[in-house]
């Protein structure tokens, strides 16, 4: 799982590691650190959405394939999708 994402308090990486021959699929349910969880990870071809949910209101770095994409203010118990 940590090749699909990496998590620390405030920052949040996706892809981190994945490899290049997984074009498409998915993944739900993943606990990050910081009290969040990744409740839906889709990615096929170039498109790649994700829907995160905190414990707390809190903001997060969050980036994919290693480069930032955006900050983004999470609030307690509110789901929040992304289209990376």
């Amino acid at each position: 799982m940590k090749m699909l994402c990496y998590s620390e308090p405030g920052r949040i990486d996706i892809f981190p590691a994945k490899p290049s021959s997984w074009r498409r699929g998915s993944i739900k349910g993943m606990a990050l650190r910081g009290g969040i969880i990744m409740e839906e990870l889709r990615w096929d071809g170039s498109k790649t959405t994700v829907t995160i949910r905190a414990d707390d209101t809190q903001k997060v770095s969050v980036t994919i394939y290693g480069k930032h994409v955006k900050n983004v203010r999470l609030k307690k118990g509110k789901p929040t999708t992304l289209a990376l």
